[in-house]
C-alpha cells in the first residue's frame, strides 16, 4: 500500500507556502492554530491594517462553511430560528396591547432577528442568479424602455 500522506517537513524544505496555506484554511474553525493566530498581538495588528486598506469593501454575508455543516448545526440553526420565532410571539404578546398612557411613549421593543446564516453553495448561488436573470428579462420584455440604473 503507497503513502499517500503530506510530509509538511517536506513541503517547508521545498517552500510549499501557498500549498501549506491552502492545508491551513482546511482545518476547522475551533483548530488551536486559529486561537493562536486570534491571540497573537502581530497578527492582529496587521489584520487590522490589511482591514483599513481595503476600506470595508462589500463582502458577502458571513455564512458557515459547508465542510462544517452537518445536522447537529442544521438543528441548532433551526432550533434558534424557531426560538427566535417564540421570543417575537411572547414579546408582542407581552407588550401588544398598551395599558397605560405611558407605555405609548416607549419606543418598541426589537423583535426578532435575521434567521441564522447557512452555508451557501455555487449551486444556489447559480439558482439565485438565474432568478434574477429571469426577473431583468421579465422586466425588459414588459419596460424594454427601462434602463438598469
Amino acid at each position: 500500500m503507497q503513502d499517500i500522506g503530506v510530509d509538511l517537513a517536506v513541503w517547508w524544505k521545498a517552500r510549499r507556502w501557498v500549498a501549506l496555506l491552502e492545508l491551513l484554511d482546511q482545518m476547522p474553525r475551533t483548530a488551536r492554530w486559529r486561537a493562536a493566530m486570534a491571540n497573537d498581538p502581530e497578527f492582529a495588528r496587521e489584520w487590522l491594517a490589511r482591514e483599513q486598506e481595503s476600506g470595508g469593501d462589500d463582502e458577502p454575508p458571513w455564512s458557515p462553511p459547508l465542510t462544517e455543516w452537518d445536522t447537529k448545526a442544521e438543528l441548532a440553526a433551526e432550533a434558534r430560528d424557531l426560538l427566535q420565532d417564540v421570543v417575537k410571539l411572547l414579546v408582542g404578546i407581552r407588550h401588544g396591547v398598551p395599558t397605560v398612557q405611558v407605555e405609548r411613549l416607549k419606543s418598541p421593543p426589537k423583535l426578532g432577528g435575521k434567521p441564522f446564516p447557512r452555508p451557501v453553495t455555487a449551486i444556489e448561488q447559480a439558482r439565485e442568479e438565474a432568478a434574477r436573470e429571469a426577473g431583468r428579462q421579465v422586466l425588459a420584455w414588459f419596460f424594454p424602455h427601462a434602463s438598469d440604473n
